[in-house]
């Protein structure tokens, strides 16, 4: 299954446990990137970075990570990013590595 799919399956679970149409509005918004390992990557572009805190707030950060538990048969940490790109998230990688 693709992240783009995976994402849209748990933004349907998410929205039915958490009622808050700002954290819809974030995860609409997120663009879904990879999996890399047990890490599901997402992103927000730069002029959309404002939403990110309505999705790494505890509560709703553990509801992905259970929305996506339940879409694909595994833990997957979720990861946020800013950017738009597998290559963003590899910077990260590199910038959280050094």
């Amino acid at each position: 299954m693709e992240p783009t799919e995976i994402w849209s399956k748990a933004f349907d679970i998410v929205r039915r446990e958490v009622a808050m149409p700002t954290v819809w509005l974030a995860m609409q918004a997120a663009r879904p990137l990879t999996i890399d390992g047990n890490y599901f990557v997402a992103a927000l572009p730069v002029h959309e970075d404002y939403l990110a805190g309505h999705l790494q707030d505890n509560q709703t950060a553990t509801a992905i990570e259970e929305a996506l538990r339940t879409v694909t048969g595994r833990i997957l940490a979720f990861r946020l990013i800013t950017g738009e790109t597998v290559a963003d998230w590899e910077a990260q990688k590199a910038r959280e590595a050094s």
